[in-house]
């Protein structure tokens, strides 16, 4: 009879892999589903981190879509966006999000638009 070999996962720092975000992260899908409906959600907060991904650093951003968006799970989501990579002004609309946030700034109404093949966060 085998037996399952037990993993070692002691030294496993979870540190680097935590989101930091508020909920499960929108899908391609559900991100092209959330642009299309052209319906508002919320943003309760904006976070830059290290990508474990090709770029440097990259956004979070913590949001709560609301029910009746098809195609799209509600509640309390996540959306990243890597920093960089020629979206200027999405860049510069987040960054300006997060220090809105660290002071003390409310919830923000958004909505997702694609214009050319960037994803920007526009005012609801």
């Amino acid at each position: 009879m085998a037996t399952a070999k037990k993993t070692q996962t002691s030294g496993f720092d979870w540190s680097k892999f935590d989101t930091g975000a508020g909920g499960d992260f929108i899908s391609a899908t559900e991100k092209k589903a959330l642009a299309d409906s052209g319906a508002p959600f919320t943003i309760t907060n904006v976070k830059e981190r290290e990508s474990r991904f090709e770029h440097d650093t990259e956004f979070v951003i913590d949001i709560v879509v609301p029910e009746g968006v098809d195609d799209v799970e509600a509640g309390e989501r996540a959306l990243t966006f890597a920093k960089g990579t020629g979206a200027e002004s999405r860049d510069a609309t987040l960054t300006g999000m997060i220090a809105y946030f660290e002071n003390g700034g409310d919830d923000i109404e958004a909505k997702l638009i694609k214009v050319g093949r960037a994803w920007l966060i526009k005012a609801a």
